[in-house]
């Protein structure tokens, strides 16, 4: 197993490793759960093949603006949330880092994504903070 294989697979977020030209070249096994595609066929995809149609152009230049403009990376929720869509056709609201490097002698783009609909429904564990809270003021 390659170094990149081993962290993809243990990545609870969803990885996409993309070329500068937009086809998805892997994909972690959470990226797959996310858009209801085998691993074989989000590898013959284009990135935009996962956003419904309507956003595609707009997805388009911000993908080549962030390819012409030098940076490295993007942090999470730094522009807009991004409506992903799943092979079936239903949307969801994604949460999209995006870096740039070079693996093997190639330049290629990692993007991580998060359903937001997971995140908003977790609920905040408190307890170790009402804990040490606690702890704190005892002292």
């Amino acid at each position: 197993m390659k170094l990149h294989e081993f962290f993809l697979s243990q990545s609870p977020d969803g990885i996409l490793l993309i070329q500068p030209d937009g086809m998805i070249v892997d994909a972690n096994d959470e990226a797959c759960r996310l858009f209801g595609y085998s691993k074989e066929e989000v590898n013959k995809k284009q990135v935009s093949d996962l956003l419904p149609e309507r956003f595609r152009a707009v997805h388009f230049n911000l993908f080549k603006e962030f390819l012409d403009s030098g940076e490295s990376a993007r942090k999470m929720g730094e522009f807009h949330d991004l409506c992903a869509m799943k092979k079936d056709g239903s949307e969801f609201s994604a949460e999209i880092a995006i870096g740039r490097g070079d693996l093997e002698d190639r330049t290629l783009l990692i993007a991580i994504v998060r359903d937001r609909a997971v995140k908003i429904t977790q609920k905040p564990c408190c307890a170790p903070c009402h804990y040490s809270r606690r702890r704190i003021q005892t002292r």
